[in-house]
């Protein structure tokens, strides 16, 4: 399978797991980009507080939610998603990580404070499932996994 059918099996992977665990909460609506800020958006409707749109970056994990203390998330998505939130209404944005373990971690990254993150500058592939590996930096948002609600994937 070439580079860019394996990253796209593995984002149709993370977004079929969401769709097929919230859906019945939420309608989704898939970028039309697969290289996007955000993979999944879509609005709650409360009656109260009127209509809310969001914004879903996903993160398909190989490992065990318990294999670290922090998630990473690359700066420039937070940033791009941000400008497209800002966009639409003051849209909320949440970060979703997968983990073989079953669970999925989700974080509202408009409620994540200054002072719980970590910024991290780290030497890390330029591409995911390649053969070819070319190293770049880039810069990293640690987000702690005590600040992430955790729900188990539903089959």
């Amino acid at each position: 399978m070439a580079n860019a059918e394996l990253v796209e099996a593995k984002e149709k992977e993370g977004r079929d797991i969401v769709i097929n665990t919230f859906g019945n909460k939420y309608q989704f609506v898939e970028s039309p980009n697969k290289y996007d800020s955000w993979d999944l958006s879509g609005t709650t409707h409360n009656i109260d507080k009127g209509d809310k749109n969001f914004f879903i970056e996903i993160k398909t994990r190989d490992f065990k939610s318990t294999k670290e203390e922090t998630a990473f998330l690359e700066y420039t998505k937070l940033y791009l998603m941000k400008f497209v939130a800002d966009d639409n209404n003051n849209a909320d944005m949440f970060y979703i990580n997968i983990f073989n373990d079953g669970l999925i971690y989700v974080w509202n990254l408009r409620e994540i404070k200054l002072q719980d993150i970590i910024i991290t500058d780290k030497r890390v592939p330029k591409e995911t499932c390649t053969d070819v590996v070319v190293y770049e930096n880039k810069l990293f948002i640690e987000l702690p996994m005590t600040k992430a609600k955790k729900v188990k994937i539903k089959n």
